[in-house]
């Protein structure tokens, strides 16, 4: 999921916020047809095979009084899991319209290798002085970023290209702040670092920085 900022896309918002509510619904609706389904398949089962032969258990449809409940049981974990994202993805579409933002369930950056940029431990850099765990990449002529922040990408990627100068002095100047690209999708976070309420606004204004640095423009 990724919310990027325009200005007069609530009409592009609406149909994202229709299409997620769509799916909400058709989740919800298997979600209590297969909570109907456990107690159910046992009747269902049962009455199959007394009509077909009075021993019960020596009829087929049995297997569906047997079995039907843990397959039921199976889909309700399946729907619950999804119930919670679309409500989650609804709740947030609608946040993003409100705030003037529009919503995007889609990928933010295609084109754009799997990458990882975060601010360096101790123990990261002593892991990588012994030669244990992966060796950060070093991005040319970037001493001052190079020292504080490691970067992981594939070397023949092209990822390194996608930081620019711009992009570095940002990081640099947010000090913790990590980005990961991973499958087109962006997560800008701050590691060790509490933000507070009021701070978040200027947080979401520096993600956004980040993912248009990270397309490419200026």
């Amino acid at each position: 999921m990724n919310a990027a900022p325009a200005d007069g896309l609530s009409k592009d918002n609406a149909e994202e916020i229709r299409r997620i509510g769509r799916k909400r619904a058709r989740t919800r609706a298997w979600f209590f047809g297969w909570l109907l389904a456990i107690p159910l398949t046992p009747v269902l089962g049962i009455g199959l095979a007394r009509l077909q032969t009075e021993k019960v258990f020596d009829s087929p449809f049995i297997l569906i009084a047997v079995l039907g409940p843990f397959v039921a049981l199976g889909g309700l974990i399946l729907m619950s899991s999804d119930r919670k994202r679309y409500r989650r993805s609804y709740q947030l579409a609608c946040l993003a319209d409100q705030e003037g933002w529009r919503f995007l369930q889609w990928p933010a950056l295609p084109g754009v290798p799997d990458l990882l940029v975060c601010r360096k431990s101790f123990l990261s850099k002593l892991g990588e002085a012994i030669g244990l765990g992966g060796r950060a990449l070093a991005v040319a002529n970037q001493a001052k970023f190079n020292r504080v922040y490691a970067v992981y990408a594939d070397a023949d990627s092209g990822a390194l290209a996608k930081l620019t100068p711009e992009l570095i002095d940002l990081c640099v100047r947010e000090r913790w702040l990590a980005l990961e690209v991973h499958d087109h999708s962006l997560a800008v976070y701050w590691s060790e670092t509490s933000i507070k309420p009021k701070a978040l606004l200027d947080r979401l204004g520096v993600a956004k920085r980040v993912l248009g640095l990270l397309r490419g423009e200026t």
